[in-house]
């Protein structure tokens, strides 16, 4: 404790060491802001969860790249009931698919799969005349009547049936659905691309549609995964701003220490970019795990230094590494030590765990040991209430004895027992 007292704590009162600090933490947060900014992989893929060398690892790369031409059908749900027989409803059905279908990785109209294109088929066949003798297509309750008991009957169309949901009086359609395929899909990257696409043209949509694919859940990810991780970061600056100025009334350095959390936060997850760690739902789990880990050590720091009964700045900042220097070093140390197995481990998920928690527990430790410090100092200078004293009974830092000496120690110890025997 002496030692992070008499060393670190000496040269960080060094008005030279206090820049060199400051341009290695712009640089840190410039290196992690670009980080951040180029990442190109985003979202989960199901190899993540498979070893290294595994044969599905091969399968989802194979599938990628041989078997893309048509991928997999993404269903268009229109989720309201619509007149059917009304030819401006059945336009607006038309528009909206051929706007899903003039996307790039949209298959064209000759491989859609739907049901009211070949139920249209059907009534503009010769043989209509015949069969549909005595009913009027345009009205509502006909063209549904002839729908379900002629047209879904027929051995050709029994693969609508699941398409088309009735009410309970099958008197009129209340949902129906649509399939298009996905074409051109080359990697991950393009399906991310072609969800947000169909995403636009369903909110742009004068229809109530909705749209769903096997893989959507796992692509989805991707468009949530970065939001998320904004709210994770912006939420944790504020409850711990709030928390510390709870117990410590100190608007300035509750600010600094959410700054310096956030700070954090980013350059962790700009600098795992460059490990090719995924922006992925491994990423956020792992964040949410280690957040804590990187509020921990700034909080105390600064509640230290806050609390100190020392009315200079450099003072401070030496009681505080005192008092938690130590501590910082066997947390960082330790925590890397615990997951220091996993990257050995042949999976994606173990290894990128690993480079966060590396990258987080290096960052902690620098921004509570040296940037936060030297930072408290520097405001200090000018802002009072960073020296101001505080009540020896509302502080910690006041019962732990400032000398490492061990009877100095014991000879306070006693003179408060003798105290308290006297008042006794």
């Amino acid at each position: 404790m002496a030692k992070f007292r008499d060393v670190i704590g000496h040269l960080l009162t060094f008005p030279l060491v206090k820049v060199i600090v400051i341009i290695i933490f712009i640089t840190n947060l410039g290196i992690g802001i670009m980080g951040l900014m180029m990442y190109s992989k985003s979202g989960n893929d199901y190899a993540d969860v498979f070893r290294y060398n595994s044969s599905l690892v091969t399968f989802n790369s194979v599938m990628h790249k041989y078997f893309n031409k048509y991928a997999y059908p993404v269903h268009v749900i229109i989720n309201e009931p619509l007149d059917y027989s009304d030819i401006e409803v059945q336009k607006k059905i038309e528009e909206t698919l051929q706007k899903f279908e003039a996307h790039p990785n949209i298959a064209d109209s000759s491989v859609r799969l739907s049901w009211l294109k070949y139920y249209k088929f059907f009534l503009n066949h010769p043989t209509r005349t015949i069969l549909l003798r005595g009913f009027n297509i345009s009205d509502k309750e006909d063209f549904v009547f002839v729908l379900r008991n002629i047209f879904l009957r027929l051995p050709q169309a029994q693969e609508f049936k699941s398409d088309i949901i009735f009410n309970e009086n099958h008197t009129e359609i209340i949902a129906s659905r649509f399939l298009l395929l996905l074409t051109n899909i080359n990697d991950q990257n393009v399906e991310i691309n072609v969800l947000r696409d169909l995403y636009n043209i369903v909110d742009n949509s004068p229809l109530k549609i909705h749209i769903h694919s096997i893989m959507f859940h796992m692509i989805e990810q991707a468009l949530l995964i970065t939001s998320i991780l904004y709210q994770l970061a912006i939420v944790s600056a504020v409850l711990i701003c709030l928390v510390f100025f709870i117990f410590v009334p100190n608007v300035t350095c509750a600010l600094c220490t959410s700054m310096i959390i956030l700070c954090i936060i980013c350059e962790t997850v700009g600098f795992v970019s460059f490990f090719h760690v995924k922006l992925d739902i491994v990423m956020l789990a792992s964040l949410v795990v280690c957040v804590g880990f990187s509020i921990n050590y700034p909080t105390h720091i600064s509640y230290s230094f806050v609390t100190s009964n020392k009315l200079n700045p450099d003072e401070r900042l030496k009681k505080s590494l005192y008092e938690i220097g130590l501590p910082i070093f066997q947390g960082s140390f330790s925590t890397i030590l615990g997951v220091s197995v996993l990257p050995f481990e042949p999976f994606y998920s173990s290894v990128s765990f690993f480079k966060i928690v590396l990258v987080i527990g290096l960052q902690t430790a620098f921004h509570a040991m040296f940037v936060i410090p030297v930072f408290l100092t520097i405001i200090g200078n000018f802002n009072k209430s960073l020296t101001r004293k505080i009540d020896s009974t509302k502080s910690i830092g006041a019962f732990i004895p400032e000398n490492d000496s061990h009877e100095e120690s014991m000879s306070l110890t006693s003179e408060k027992d003798q105290a308290v025997t006297t008042k006794l």
